[in-house]
């Protein structure tokens, strides 16, 4: 659908346009949590994202050691 267009929104830095109208009713098709990340350089505290496939929305949750 707007494959192409995402692909030079992509490259362009700009937001990239939904591909699915399930997202604007807050349905997501989201992918696997990815491994913990850790917060930066100096902190002991981690944490996995998450992503939507058609409207690339982020959701981070906090990792307990």
């Amino acid at each position: 659908m707007n494959s192409a267009e995402n692909t030079y929104r992509r490259l362009a830095d700009k937001p990239l346009l939904i591909t699915s109208f399930r997202c604007y009713f807050g349905i997501h098709s989201w992918t696997q949590w990815v491994s913990e990340i850790k917060e930066s350089e100096f902190s002991t505290r981690f944490y996995q994202t998450k992503t939507c496939v058609h409207c690339n929305k982020v959701i981070r949750r906090n990792v307990e050691e």
